[in-house]
């Protein structure tokens, strides 16, 4: 048997659920490595806003490393025996798996070159860096000479609130919807968005500045920002060699040339890595400016820009109130998102205080940082959820919500499109949402499906309260779904790592994971034929999820972050 350890490859079948229970094992052993670099580079910006550091387990190979090496240290001797040949990414992990298999009869491979794959990384690097240069040339020119505004803060203090900018919520809100509905004419005036632009491809920067410079209540953070600046954020490529990463043990494993390795793969985070020193400047000219802030609130996921906001504000405001704001709910092995680290919070590369949407979020915020500050805070992303209204269900019908990842997305619609000439009620309407990210590069795929469906263009609770049934991957949509009482079907996706959106104390029986089409097929076919609203017992849990996951925007919780 071949058993391939490459990232983002699929483990092999007969060891599926095994290396499952292994990667949520190793979860607490992870972060003690990761806590035991940061305690050798606590302040050291340029270890803060890596990928290591942040833990995404979406971006970093270093957390699926680390799980295939505890993975291999629990093969016994039938396992070794089944295995013929192993396939490793890398020279580095290559050698840690000759190391734990010594005189094993099993040959282990690079699945690729080497010198190919250092070539390719490389060139990859330096791509990614002249591609920034140019990105970040041109975005200092457009907001500098082209699209320029001055400020008047009038000597007063200000509260300011991170907000990201991305294609298709360039006008519509996202993140804090009817924040303003809850504060005062004078918190308004002294109320600012500081804009983030991502995902936006160079051409469609002027049109980007020309939106926003006509915004009120808004700082574009490059007015702020010079030469300098860029050239401090853009030298981090270099910058990276001089972490201090040295003698890294894992179970007598010396894990510290893998470590080096990645860091030295720039080009997996160098535009979040740049933005995030941006952040970080952005703050230190403020301060220049003797600009005063009151309170910033920081749009939370723990990725590798939140970390330079949060070092800039906290080292230069050191009396601000300092608010991270988790407005949905966190994905299971999206690490980065799940949790804070005793040395994040030591560095202050963290907000001082953490606010989450529900009272049942507090608990796993802390596991890792028990000393942490945890609140509840308004769900103002989840505004209109509070408004849903259940309406009689005149027709069957299935909404198919895509997630934010492409290649599950596509894996979702070919899943359906395997099992749905089999679904008994061959009269149900289907509704698809692609993600708002995904909605250019989704139309080849939805224009080639073999069933006819609708496209969602308006209010999403309207479908979902609508249908019979809600179909999807790792997205918030989950949640909000079961807190309505509609039965909710997840696809286990072909992949490691899952991301499943749905705390482990909600009720197994609102939802269902799908392990494959027939778990699917049978699920459709169960709730076609159920009438959810009369499940007394299920919308009365649901109820409770709304209670505990989702609380309600209030003039006295929204004091808690604007004040």
């Amino acid at each position: 048997m071949i058993l391939d350890l490459t990232f983002n490859t699929p483990i092999n079948k007969k060891f599926n659920q095994r290396f499952e229970k292994i990667i949520q094992d190793s979860v607490v052993d992870f972060h003690k490595i990761v806590d035991d670099i940061s305690k050798k580079n606590l302040n050291n910006i340029d270890w803060w806003v890596s990928s290591v550091s942040s833990r995404n387990t979406l971006h970093s190979p270093f957390f699926y490393y680390f799980s295939s090496i505890n993975f291999l240290l629990s093969l016994n001797d039938k396992d070794k025996k089944s295995i013929s040949l192993i396939y490793a990414d890398n020279i580095h992990m290559l050698r840690i798996y000759n190391y734990i298999l010594l005189d094993k009869k099993i040959k282990i491979k690079l699945k690729k070159s080497f010198l190919l794959k250092k070539i390719f990384i490389f060139i990859k690097n330096y791509f990614e860096l002249f591609r920034q240069i140019f990105y970040r040339l041109f975005q200092y020119l457009l907001a500098n000479f082209v699209f320029y505004k001055t400020y008047n803060f009038h000597n007063k203090k200000i509260n300011i609130i991170d907000k990201y900018f991305f294609p298709e919520f360039l006008d519509k809100e996202r993140y804090y919807n009817g924040i303003f509905d809850f504060l005062s004419k004078k918190q308004i005036q002294n109320t600012f968005f500081v804009s983030t632009i991502v995902m936006f491809k160079i051409h469609k920067l002027p049109y980007v500045y020309k939106t926003l410079i006509k915004k009120k209540n808004l700082i574009i953070k490059e007015h702020f920002l010079n030469y300098r600046d860029y050239f401090f954020a853009l030298m981090y490529h270099k910058r990276i060699k001089l972490i201090n990463i040295d003698n890294i043990h894992y179970k007598k494993i010396d894990l510290t040339n893998l470590i080096r390795f990645e860091l030295s793969q720039t080009n997996l985070s160098l535009f979040a890595s740049v933005e995030a020193l941006l952040n970080y400047r952005f703050f230190y000219k403020l301060k220049l400016l003797k600009l005063k802030i009151d309170t910033s609130v920081d749009w939370f996921e723990n990725q590798i820009v939140d970390r330079g906001w949060n070092l800039g504000l906290n080292r230069n405001y050191k009396n601000a109130k300092s608010f991270g704001y988790l407005g949905f709910i966190p994905k299971d092995m999206l690490l980065s998102e799940m949790y804070v680290t005793e040395y994040e919070h030591k560095a202050e590369a963290i907000p001082k205080k953490l606010f989450v949407i529900g009272k049942n979020l507090i608990k796993d915020r802390k596991k890792f940082c028990k000393k942490y500050e945890v609140d509840v805070a308004p769900a103002f992303r989840f505004y209109n959820l509070f408004k849903v209204q259940h309406k009689k269900i005149s027709k069957k019908s299935i909404c198919i919500i895509l997630p934010v990842i492409l290649e599950d997305s596509i894996e979702l619609l070919d899943t359906f499109e395997k099992i749905n000439t089999n679904i008994i009620n061959k009269k149900i309407d289907i509704f698809i949402k692609p993600h708002p990210t995904l909605n250019k590069i989704m139309k080849e795929k939805l224009n080639s499906l073999n069933f006819k469906y609708s496209i969602i263009k308006n209010n999403i609770y309207d479908y979902i309260t609508s249908s019979s049934l809600v179909i999807t991957g790792a997205s918030s949509i989950c949640m909000e779904t079961i807190s309505l009482g509609v039965p909710l079907a997840i696809i286990k996706f072909n992949r490691n790592f899952q991301f499943i959106p749905i705390p482990s104390d909600v009720d197994s029986n609102l939802w269902k994971l799908c392990e494959n089409t027939e778990d699917l097929l049978s699920y459709i076919n169960k709730s076609l034929n159920s009438n959810f609203l009369n499940d007394k017992n299920r919308i009365s849990n649901a109820k409770k999820i709304m209670n505990r996951y989702f609380e309600k925007p209030t003039y006295n919780s929204v004091k808690k972050i604007i004040n």
